[in-house]
């Protein structure tokens, strides 16, 4: 989605449509279908008023905070001999 609201489709058919197809042809012209028979446990939900959405927890899924200005993932970084810096 653009900062306009308009979005744009870059790769296959819109939610829901029925069939597989494409193979060979444009991306944007794919049937891709919708995920069906998987369950996807969630564990738990966590509300972020501030920025007005719901986490939903499942597995072991990790939360990182940083939702301010700038996140803090972006100072998470390997450094020259291969270690992880910025994460502390």
């Amino acid at each position: 989605m653009d900062p306009g609201g308009t979005i744009t489709t870059i790769a296959g058919s819109r939610y829901g449509d029925d069939g597989f197809a494409g193979d060979g042809g444009p991306a944007t012209e794919a049937l891709l279908n919708r995920p069906t028979g998987f369950r996807l446990p969630v564990r738990g939900l966590v509300p972020s008023a501030g920025a007005g959405f719901v986490v939903a927890l499942c597995g072991d899924m990790q939360r990182m905070p940083g939702l301010g200005k700038t996140p803090n993932y972006m100072g998470v970084d390997i450094d020259g001999d291969g270690r992880t810096v910025g994460l502390f």
